[in-house]
């Protein structure tokens, strides 16, 4: 789990890094994207590693709350900064970290 979550910050500081080609905006619109998708699976990596007794359960209730968090902090960032956030950097950026925990199932160990 902690190496897809490395996978995701390397991947979000590539595109809050290209997005520096397009402005200021673009740059923290992409690291709000980012964060939005960050955060909750940083926390859902902890809760896993920490928990006393791993369970199936306990891992759909997690995955559960890291899916509420995303939607949560995601309306969180369009309801307070909105008419500043470039949609297209913050999208891109969400789509990409999110999905760059996908390639953590190439890796053969």
């Amino acid at each position: 789990m902690w190496f897809a979550v490395a996978l995701q910050a390397a991947f979000a500081v590539l595109a809050v890094g290209i997005s520096a080609f397009f402005g200021v905006s673009a740059v923290y619109s992409a690291m709000a994207g980012a964060a939005v998708v960050l955060v909750p699976n940083l926390l859902f990596a902890m809760y896993l590693t920490l928990s006393v007794q791993p369970s199936a359960i306990r891992f759909f209730v997690g995955e559960a709350v890291k899916v509420g968090m995303v939607l949560l902090l995601s309306l969180l960032v369009w309801r307070d900064y909105g008419s500043q956030i470039e949609p297209v950097a913050f999208w891109v950026a969400l789509i990409v970290v999110l999905k760059a925990s996908g390639l953590a199932l190439l890796r053969s160990t």
